[in-house]
């Protein structure tokens, strides 16, 4: 009779499994909240930050435009990184634009 051993599941390979899968989710929903509102929306909206505002004031603006997904996701991406300062300005952006070239425009003033 030949008895059969039961294989314990190697907790490091787990671990790494546990980890890579959480770091899928979260790259997915960075991509997700750094990519535009409407993808297919090219109509212009004029926004006006004016001087003196925090980051957390035109992430406040940009929402209300419905031009980001998130404010919170907005400050986060800015403190990671390591956005310098956004002119206060006229702009015009659209919803097609993904948060990248937003903050792009913000800091060169264009």
């Amino acid at each position: 009779m030949v008895v059969k051993k039961k294989r314990k599941a190697k907790p490091l390979l787990i671990i790494l499994v546990i980890g890579a899968v959480i770091l899928f989710s979260l790259a997915g929903v960075w991509m997700f909240l750094a990519g535009p509102v409407n993808s297919k929306n090219d109509e212009t909206v004029e926004v006006v930050i004016p001087s003196g505002a925090t980051s957390r004031q035109i992430g406040s603006i940009l929402k209300n435009k419905e031009l980001i997904k998130n404010e919170l996701f907005f400050n986060v991406y800015i403190k990671l990184n390591s956005v310098g300062a956004m002119k206060a300005s006229t702009y015009n952006f659209s919803q097609s634009m993904s948060l990248d070239e937003i903050v792009e425009s913000l800091v060169n003033g264009n």
